[in-house]
């Protein structure tokens, strides 16, 4: 039996594992534009968690959030907006502002408070993204098979193929990915499949 909320610490192990990458991202860009280029350590924060931003959701899309979404044209940039101007505006907002704080005032190592800055924007990130930018797709219509015969049957037909009594027990449902227990799919072709004169009375 599945504990509850175990999904979503899965998800959140890899948000973490993704967000792990991020950081090296992040902070190499940092390093770069401050060093290499002497840009200023604001405006290289900025375009570091952009860079951030954009590695984190192509991975999130495609690993964390796997089972939820999936990559499309159509999908994938609507998709990346609201990751960027949700979480993305969560860490651009909360690394400057604690950069301004730690390194501004508290002329704290401007790496070592990023890294600080990274750790305190992570949770408040997950939930934008599970409870919003990767939200559950709608159910798709799927065939079950009630195995436990809680379908009333007010047919008074008598079947003549053992097909037509997986006709009758079946029913359509629109369900999410998990399975009813007690329940099993049955192929929407296997239904169709079903001779028209299966299901028709016996004379």
């Amino acid at each position: 039996m599945r504990l509850p909320g175990r999904a979503t610490a899965i998800r959140w192990l890899k948000f973490n594992a993704v967000g792990g990458l991020g950081i090296i991202v992040q902070l190499a860009v940092l390093l770069v534009l401050t060093s290499g280029f002497h840009l200023s350590y604001l405006w290289a924060t900025t375009l570091a968690v952009e860079a951030a931003v954009v590695h984190n959701f192509l991975w999130h899309e495609r690993y964390t959030w796997r089972g939820r979404v999936l990559p499309s044209c159509t999908k994938s940039l609507p998709r990346f907006l609201r990751f960027n101007f949700s979480t993305g505006a969560v860490s651009i907002a909360g690394n400057l502002a604690l950069m301004k704080l730690m390194v501004g005032f508290g002329h704290m190592n401007y790496l070592a408070a990023n890294g600080a800055a990274i750790a305190m924007c992570s949770a408040a990130n997950f939930l934008i993204s599970e409870m919003w930018v990767f939200d559950k797709a709608a159910p798709e219509p799927r065939f079950y098979c009630n195995e436990h015969n809680d379908l009333n049957l007010k047919s008074s037909a008598r079947p003549s193929h053992s097909s037509s009594l997986l006709a009758a027990a079946c029913k359509l449902q629109l369900r999410g990915p998990a399975e009813t227990p007690g329940q099993s799919p049955v192929p929407a072709g296997a239904v169709r499949s079903i001779p028209k004169a299966a299901s028709m009375p016996a004379p």
